[in-house]
């Protein structure tokens, strides 16, 4: 890895976005949809899934470094990946939880660094400052921790997915969808609104279920 090439732009993610089919725009939006609402609920079927898709990512990688451009490599690589990581994730969720919560809380300080600095050694040095304190924070805060890093899961999901799915369009929601490409504090705001009402959600759900199991 080159890790002095830059980071992957805005504009570049928007591109990526934009080849993608509308219907798997959708369906990453409810995916989004139910990280946000309810992740917590559900956080160890999650952390279960998102192991599975980080060892699909991996076991792609080697696969590509292994064959070269041979799809049934890649493919047959991130099968094993997925399997290995997410069959892992099930006896030991907490190791599953710490890497979870550092992989998305380094994407988070890479992308609030990236706000500040074009530099690909400032923004990985932010994104490994942040994966450490996300790390620290699992056995510290782990039901406060879990809900923020679902909720921002959920919350990119959510915002992806609205841009995939609405494709070019020229009603209210096309112009919205504009909005957010065509300005990265808007979809910065976008992120951490939505972020925000995950949390505030499902800490009310947290808190409404500790208050229900008291004994009268």
């Amino acid at each position: 890895m080159n890790l002095n090439a830059p980071m992957p732009q805005r504009m570049e993610l928007v591109s990526q976005l934009n080849e993608l089919e509308p219907a798997l725009g959708a369906i990453l939006f409810l995916a989004g949809l139910v990280y946000i609402l309810m992740g917590f609920r559900v956080f160890k079927v999650l952390v279960v899934i998102n192991c599975a898709l980080v060892g699909a990512a991996v076991g792609s990688a080697v696969g590509l470094a292994a064959g070269g451009e041979s799809v049934i490599l890649q493919v047959a690589g991130a099968l094993a990946g997925a399997a290995i990581l997410g069959a892992l994730a099930v006896p030991l969720l907490k190791a599953g939880v710490v890497l979870c919560s550092g992989l998305i809380g380094g994407a988070m300080g890479i992308a609030l660094t990236s706000l500040f600095s074009e530099s690909a050694d400032v923004q990985f040095a932010g994104g490994g400052v942040a994966l450490l304190v996300a790390v620290s924070l699992v056995f510290i805060v782990f039901d406060h921790l879990m809900i923020t890093v679902i909720s921002f899961q959920g919350a990119v999901m959510t915002l992806a997915g609205f841009v995939v799915a609405l494709g070019e369009q020229g009603s209210f929601l096309g112009q919205l969808r504009s909005m957010v490409l065509g300005s990265g504090a808007f979809m910065a705001f976008c992120i951490v609104a939505l972020t925000i009402i995950g949390i505030c959600v499902q800490l009310a759900g947290l808190r409404h279920g500790a208050s229900s199991a008291r004994p009268g």
